[in-house]
């Protein structure tokens, strides 16, 4: 697990992602760890994240194993500075975390699943609004493919 990874867990605890595909088998291999939806969907947050620690790294989905955000990819691929990933991971999260200030929120992934529903339903407040849209920009970046 990356250095980088143990700073962060947006891909885990649901505020990247709100599901996730599984390969064929996985949903029954892991139902007791994760919290599957169906035969070939996961839900986050991820009920085997202990902070932004895996608790089943070495028997994790297949997608987890797979998947690097924009930064761990551009980092690894000596693009950017570890010092410019961390930069880029601590504004994600300032940014989350003045979402959930905004909505008067202690819990930061907590807050942005709820400001997505708030949001969708037209009932966020405007300063939390703005800060929903400032986070989901920085978001953007990090599911980001990389170019050809």
């Amino acid at each position: 697990m990356s250095a980088l990874c143990l700073s962060c867990g947006v891909c885990c605890d649901g505020t990247l992602f709100a599901t996730a595909p599984l390969a064929p088998g996985e949903a029954a291999r892991l139902a007791e760890r994760v919290s599957v939806l169906d035969a070939d969907t996961m839900e986050f947050p991820c009920r085997a994240l202990d902070g932004v620690r895996c608790t089943i790294y070495d028997d994790r989905p297949r997608i987890c194993r797979e998947f690097n955000c924009l930064v761990l990819a551009e980092l690894a691929a000596g693009r950017i500075t570890e010092e410019e990933a961390r930069a880029f991971i601590d504004e994600v999260l300032t940014r989350r975390r003045a979402l959930a200030d905004a909505m008067g929120l202690t819990d930061d992934a907590g807050a942005l699943r709820e400001a997505r529903a708030l949001a969708k339903a037209n009932a966020l407040e405007p300063a939390a609004l703005a800060a929903l849209e400032r986070l989901t920009r920085a978001l953007m970046f990090l599911k980001l493919p990389l170019p050809g």
